[in-house]
């Protein structure tokens, strides 16, 4: 049902010894097909090796900051449309999406051993933002004090 509203179409252009391939990624209808014309999509130009490796290994997150990319937008309003796109490739691989694997045994217990994390989020939730404390970074967590000899 999210996947019908999101309505995101995204191009990779890969290049190989055979030529160069564009493929239009349409996550409304859940389709990969190659095609001849870009149209008004965001386009991703990416070596095909590099695009390969990325889909096997799951290695995504890690892919627009350090891979050879070219992101060509037609327009302004396109940069929102590649940002959620990004996004869901991050959900993906923290096996956030698909949702349903929120309710597996598995997940539910690692977020219960992670109740430190909420109580600690609400505690500076309440100092920093409800009593608008400034923020010290040094004093975050106390280093233990070291006596020369």
């Amino acid at each position: 049902m999210v996947r019908k509203l999101l309505k995101l179409r995204i191009v990779f252009r890969t290049r190989d010894p055979r030529g160069e391939h564009n493929w239009l990624v349409d996550l409304g209808c859940a389709t990969v097909e190659e095609t001849g014309a870009v149209g008004n999509c965001p386009l991703i130009e990416v070596a095909a090796l590099v695009l390969n490796d990325c889909t096997n290994i799951h290695m995504f997150s890690v892919w627009t900051a350090s891979k050879r990319l070219r992101i060509h937008l037609p327009t302004r309003e396109h940069l929102k449309a590649l940002g959620i796109f990004f996004l869901l490739l991050d959900l993906y691989e923290l096996e956030v999406l698909p949702l349903r694997k929120n309710l597996s045994w598995r997940a539910i217990t690692v977020r219960l051993r992670r109740w430190r994390e909420i109580i600690e989020m609400g505690r500076m939730f309440l100092k920093h933002v409800v009593l608008r404390r400034p923020i010290d970074i040094a004093g975050l967590y106390s280093l233990p004090v070291t006596q020369n000899p």
